[in-house]
């Protein structure tokens, strides 16, 4: 059941994410948000880690992707050093989303994966 608690805006809610396998093998954070809409094809977004869990590794970096209901694919569109600036990463993302929406924009996505990527936090796009 999503929770608003932690949630980067108002329309957003923190939902399990359900990736019991990664976690069974990689203890680090994986979260998503759900945008609370009767939308069935409202936008989910993803943070979770994107280096493989190593005692040696020497970043811990996440990507934010976001997915609708009914599409492929899932690769991040930025990448953060660590879960706290994926988290404000994400945050950037929302509010340039709901910006659009509230504005009437065709496309909330790209505006909010254009606000995400410039982000302080975000370190880089996607290779």
């Amino acid at each position: 059941m999503p929770t608003n608690d932690d949630a980067p805006h108002a329309n957003w809610a923190e939902a399990d994410a359900d990736e019991h396998v990664h976690q069974k093998y990689d203890p680090r954070p994986v979260t998503r948000f759900d945008r609370v809409s009767d939308d069935a094809r409202s936008p989910s977004l993803w943070l979770r880690p994107v280096d493989p869990n190593t005692e040696h590794a020497e970043t811990e970096r996440y990507g934010v992707s976001v997915v609708r209901e009914g599409e492929e694919g899932n690769e991040p569109f930025a990448h953060t050093e660590g879960f706290e600036a994926a988290r404000r990463v994400a945050k950037a993302f929302v509010e340039a989303y709901e910006r659009a929406v509230d504005g009437g924009s065709d496309s909330p996505i790209e505006a909010g994966k254009e606000a995400a990527r410039s982000a302080d936090d975000a370190v880089s796009a996607p290779v």
